[in-house]
């Protein structure tokens, strides 16, 4: 029989659906080893609107070889099932009452895709919260550990507020395999952060990340790479102890240039930064020099760019972008964000 999503229900289907947040790494992910594990340890907020919504049909198979059917928006889209694919295969090998079980999957997202904002985060968390509900687990870390598997920021989308990952001296617990909460070690001002999404191209990116952590392996740069990095997730961390927001800043923007100076000192150079990326840097430098404003850029692996600020200082910051950053503003190219508070399960939602 054609299955589609409109006759799903009428074929035994039962669906679990969740909600995952993308999230923007302070303190980047960047070069990994075995299994999908970090070089470095990373830190990062949990974003509220930049999100991705999964749904998965389930029931019993009714033939030898399980159904697999993969949707985007709605519509058939076997592009998006490689990973989604390898994600069902390491979750289905510990837990093999899935391979029993007849699967559709159906995603979409509030902001572009595979443009530089994180989606297979969102993504591949979402998925693994779907998965797991329906083997009946819950617990944060086991989830976060398989979202890691999909991809590695998604381990940190697990959480709300301020999220780290990877081994580090400073934190307990921490670990390559799973995510894991600094919220409740940091002030609230350091969590009422917005987030504005200037959004220079909206794109395929040329470079996908897995490439470009690929590239890291070999990179002449690495170990020093590796020391910055953990360098600034230390200093980063004592910063937001103290709510200290100018050392905060700082250190995220030197965090962002030097990814994306990795990038174009590969082997392989490659650049993703655009023309418009650099001219919207130089105009938050100029506004924050000219008006004492603690509004700081970040980049993701692309040429979008995000403006994190104090939720205190909106009025300012709305100010600034209406008047400098007009023609994002009026083409609707600007997503305005905010951290958020993590993951939720959705009941009967049809998207």
């Amino acid at each position: 029989m054609d299955l589609n999503l409109n006759n799903l229900k009428k074929n035994d289907y039962q669906v679990v659906c969740f909600e995952a947040p993308s999230n923007i790494a302070l303190i980047k992910y960047w070069g990994k080893k075995n299994n999908q594990q970090p070089i470095n340890p990373s830190i990062s907020y949990t974003l509220s609107g930049c999100k991705t919504t999964f749904q998965v049909f389930f029931r019993e198979k009714k033939e030898d070889l399980p159904v697999r059917k993969f949707f985007f928006d709605g519509k058939e889209a076997n592009d998006f099932s490689k990973k989604s694919s390898a994600l069902i295969e390491k979750i289905s090998s510990d837990y093999p009452i899935l391979r029993s079980l007849d699967l559709v999957l159906n995603s979409k997202n509030t902001f572009p895709h595979s443009s530089g904002i994180a989606s297979s985060a969102s993504s591949m968390c979402a998925l693994s919260l779907c998965l797991l509900k329906i083997v009946g687990v819950e617990d944060k870390e086991i989830i976060s550990n398989y979202s890691r598997q999909g991809s590695g920021s998604a381990s940190r989308s697990i959480y709300g507020g301020l999220v780290s990952w990877g081994e580090s001296e400073v934190i307990k617990n921490s670990s390559d395999n799973f995510a894991s909460s600094l919220s409740g070690e940091i002030p609230k001002s350091m969590l009422d952060i917005g987030d504005a999404v200037i959004l220079i191209d909206e794109g395929v990116k040329k470079v996908s990340s897995s490439l470009g952590h690929s590239l890291m392996n070999d990179h002449s740069h690495r170990e020093s790479r590796i020391y910055n990095a953990k360098r600034r997730y230390e200093k980063l961390i004592e910063a937001m102890k103290e709510s200290d927001f100018s050392s905060w800043g700082e250190i995220i923007e030197q965090e962002a240039l030097e990814l994306h100076a990795m990038m174009m000192t590969s082997e392989t150079p490659y650049i993703l930064i655009k023309p418009g990326t650099l001219n919207v840097i130089e105009k938050v430098q100029n506004f924050r020099w000219k008006k004492s404003v603690p509004i700081y850029f970040t980049l993701d692996a692309g040429p979008n760019v995000h403006l994190l600020y104090p939720l205190s200082y909106e009025k300012e910051v709305l100010s600034f972008i209406k008047s400098e950053l007009s023609e994002y503003d009026k083409n609707k190219k600007i997503i305005f964000d905010r951290v958020g508070v993590g993951p939720k399960e959705l009941m009967g939602l049809s998207l």
